[in-house]
């Protein structure tokens, strides 16, 4: 009797280690599937019928510039972020250019440059069934947020009204030069709408500059090409430098839940059923050749992705070259606080880590409360980009 109570055991064992390996198989390959469907429909744009080019907004119709005050549409509050126009004279290079800087609202630069440099900034719109604002400036992050229980709202492209506005603001303070620096242009038209009203402007020198990224990861080329003005490189050197440091810049983010991308249509029923059914959370980033989102990982539960995103960032880091790191959140500033404080030993190498602080509203209301994002920029540059 114990001989066999003893085989019955072990038999038991090894059934239990059997189904223990075929558990994590099955996770591994739903997981597989979970990531291949994410990439097809990341490549699609989402549900069938929508454009993989412009996933990222619902545009509204354009409007002529004179219509900007439109009882539709809110009306700009101010494009600088700090209130009155600068004065152009006083940013001047030894060339002789007077240089400005337009950015969109999803491009998030961090509080102090828009303070310390010339910064005008064109709102994205968040559109509720009943009204609309513009991002940042009547809404704030905390109240697009607090509306998620009652409504999920849809972002558009400024009008080019806005846009206008921007330029001929930047004109009448007495600016010859102008970089101006969008998110992504397979993400958003928002790029295609600067390069289109900036030729309303031939008094302007102006450089767009397309940065393939979004939120911080394209804040980040706009803080540096600030940088570069400030040490008196010239105009046309910022414009190409700008664009080589935006290639070597990469964005990692990471959603606390697929609610929010389910239901902006960004993923389909399948993958939101699946991916909740596993508690796996995607890995998302912008692609380099075209800008747009692509599913690069997956992990599950909440603290496995945020070391699977730390992981991922830190495989962007170009080694031995120079590099500086970014980091913000939507409503997690306790785990963005966590993943600071070991910033030094997660990038022991890089020249500064910016607590780039709360990521704009226009971008989180796809993916909802509890996002994450890493951002690795390579500083040295590369020949021949």
């Amino acid at each position: 009797m114990p001989d066999f109570i003893s085989k019955l055991n072990q038999s038991a064992s090894q059934l239990a280690r059997q189904a223990a390996a075929l558990k994590t198989q099955a996770g591994d390959l739903a997981g597989a599937a979970f990531e291949a469907a994410s990439r097809t429909e990341s490549e699609r744009g989402g549900e069938p019928g929508t454009d993989a080019r412009y996933a990222y907004e619902t545009p509204l119709p354009d409007i002529p510039v004179e219509a900007s005050t439109a009882s539709t549409i809110p009306q700009p509050i101010d494009g600088v972020a700090t209130g009155a126009a600068p004065d152009a004279r006083a940013c001047t290079n030894s060339h002789g250019e007077n240089i400005a800087f337009i950015v969109d609202s999803c491009c998030d630069v961090v509080p102090a440059y828009k303070e310390k440099y010339p910064v005008f900034v064109v709102p994205m719109l968040i559109n509720y069934r009943e009204e609309s604002f513009l991002d940042r400036e009547t809404i704030s992050p905390a109240e697009v947020f607090a509306r998620f229980d009652e409504e999920i709202p849809k972002t558009s492209t400024p009008t080019p009204a806005y846009v206008h506005r921007a330029f001929e603001r930047v004109e009448a303070a007495g600016f010859t030069h102008v970089i101006c620096v969008t998110i992504s242009s397979g993400l958003s038209s928002t790029h295609a709408i600067f390069e289109t009203v900036s030729l309303n402007f031939p008094h302007l020198t102006c450089e767009i500059i397309d940065t393939l990224n979004i939120g911080v990861g394209s804040g980040m080329t706009a803080m540096r090409a600030m940088e570069l003005f400030e040490q008196d490189v010239a105009f046309a050197d910022i414009a190409r430098r700008a664009r080589r440091v935006a290639a070597q810049t990469r964005i990692f983010i990471l959603p606390d839940t697929l609610e929010y991308l389910y239901k902006g249509g960004r993923i389909g029923k399948a993958v939101y059923s699946l991916g909740s059914a596993l508690n796996l959370r995607p890995l998302i980033t912008c692609t380099p050749n075209d800008g747009t989102y692509a599913v690069i990982g997956k992990a599950r539960g909440r603290k496995k992705s945020i070391a699977k995103l730390v992981e991922l960032a830190q495989k962007g880091v170009d080694a031995p070259r120079r590099y500086r790191v970014a980091m913000a959140e939507g409503i997690a500033r306790e785990e963005l606080d966590a993943l600071l404080a070991r910033a030094q030993e997660y990038f022991p190498d890089a020249t500064e880590v910016i607590d780039a602080g709360s990521l704009s509203p226009a971008l989180v209301v796809h993916t909802g409360p509890g996002l994450l994002g890493i951002v690795v920029q390579n500083l040295d540059e590369q020949p021949g980009l």
